[in-house]
Formats: structure tokens, sequence, C-alpha cells
């Protein structure tokens, strides 16, 4: 009794796992594909400050944010340049600069979902 039980259970559960996915899965899927992506700063040749922030497998025309902030002692950090835009097409980036200062810096960037990522601090001279 307990050998057929098994059996039928098993090829119930394989039947589920090859389901085709419905609409809402589909866009649960899809929206998983896009990726916010944030550089952390760095020195550039004309002595500035850059870091840039963009979006990957996104639809175009999604909002990015990109701040660049020092971080020092206190609760918040001082946020030094910030610079927003909208993603016209794939690939696109968009890039925050400021004159070049002493001090400890990451970037920052978030969409239009509200996910925010942040690089890695870098200590410039």
């Amino acid at each position: 009794m307990r050998r057929p039980l098994g059996v039928l259970a098993g090829l119930v559960s394989l039947a589920a796992l090859g389901a085709p996915l419905t609409p809402a899965n589909a866009a649960t899927v899809q929206q998983a594909q896009c990726r916010l992506i944030v550089g952390k700063p760095y020195v550039t040749a004309a002595n500035k400050i850059q870091a840039t922030a963009g979006l990957r497998g996104c639809e175009a025309g999604t909002p990015l944010q990109v701040r660049i902030k020092r971080a020092q002692r206190g609760p918040d950090p001082v946020v030094v340049r910030s610079g927003s835009g909208t993603r016209a097409t794939p690939g696109q980036r968009i890039t925050v600069a400021l004159p070049c200062a002493p001090g400890l810096y990451y970037a920052e960037a978030s969409d239009q979902r509200g996910n925010t990522r942040r690089s890695r601090p870098v200590r410039l001279t």
C-alpha cells in the first residue's frame, strides 16, 4: 500500500514542477533579472572624483539616482554630490563627478523600485 502511494506522490510533485509559469510568476522572473550596479569612486586624470552606476537587464526609461558620499564619524554620512537620470537605452550609465578632496568616499545608487546598492569605501588622497 505504501509503495503505490509513494509513486503517486512522486508523479504529482514531478507534474507540479513541470507546470508552465503563470503570467504573475513570469513577471517576477523578469524583474529578478534587473540588477543595479555601482562602481567605487576613483580619481580621474582631470583630478576629479568620479563614480558611475547603471542598471542591467531593466527596461528602457527606468529612473536611477547616484550619490557620492563621504564617510565620517556621526550618524549621518555627508552627501557630497548627487545626480539622477532616466536610462534611455540599455547599457547606459549615470556618472557623477566632483572636485578632488582627501577623504573616505563611497558611491550609493537607488532605483525606482527602492533597491539601493552601495560600493566599497575608498580612501582618496
